[in-house]
């Protein structure tokens, strides 16, 4: 039985749990109904006059016990070795070593997952990029597939608009020139009539020029 001074009102359940009045009604009468949980109604003369709440009483079904209740004060089954956890002592944890996160950092960790998946990865669209252009122009490649998106990839973390890029590619690629960030940079100039584009930054050929290795 739960204490007189300590027995919830709908509204102290209500925010508690964030549930709406008809939500928690709902799981109180599941409760009830599978023998968890005893409600004692007041009359309505009694809830009008004296303001008499519901009092609850807490219960285990006898099925899921598998035993005949226990008696007040009586001790339940020991943990499997006869030690009981001792005061202070932690009750061990869930798989995975990871005390269960609190709904509020959850909300978070979802929150964050969702900023992060609404912003575009900037290698995914070079990455994207260069494969479009190597479908199309890659008969008349000289370099490596790896060689050309390096160069997107630089190009792209520079700010280059991905359509202004596409059509700078093109433009060099039609032209049998090299993909470049100075080839780029020159395609690119027509289609800055507006505004002042970021200047291509160009990085060693080293840190993507593969060589031996081609697509």
């Amino acid at each position: 039985m739960i204490p007189d001074q300590f027995q919830p009102s709908l509204g102290t359940l209500e925010a508690a749990t964030g549930m709406g009045r008809k939500t928690v009604r709902t799981h109180l009468d599941v409760l009830e109904d599978g023998k968890w949980l005893e409600r004692h109604r007041p009359d309505q003369e009694k809830a009008r006059t004296e303001h008499a709440r519901t009092r609850y009483v807490l219960a285990i079904p006898a099925e899921a016990r598998g035993t005949e209740p226990l008696a007040l004060g009586a001790e339940g089954p020991q943990p499997r070795g006869g030690d009981p956890l001792g005061k202070g002592r932690r009750a061990p944890r869930a798989r995975g070593g990871e005390p269960p996160k609190s709904p509020s950092k959850s909300r978070e960790s979802l929150k964050k997952s969702q900023d992060r998946s609404a912003k575009p990865n900037p290698h995914q669209v070079a990455d994207d990029l260069t494969a479009a252009f190597w479908d199309v122009h890659k008969g008349r490649c000289t370099q490596s597939f790896i060689a050309i998106r390096g160069v997107i990839r630089t190009a792209i973390s520079n700010g280059i608009p991905r359509d202004d890029l596409a059509r700078a590619l093109d433009r060099v690629a039609k032209e049998g020139r090299p993909i470049s960030g100075g080839t780029l940079q020159v395609a690119l100039q027509p289609q800055q009539t507006t505004g002042t584009k970021p200047r291509y930054e160009r990085r060693p050929d080293s840190a993507y020029h593969d060589e031996g290795q081609r697509f």
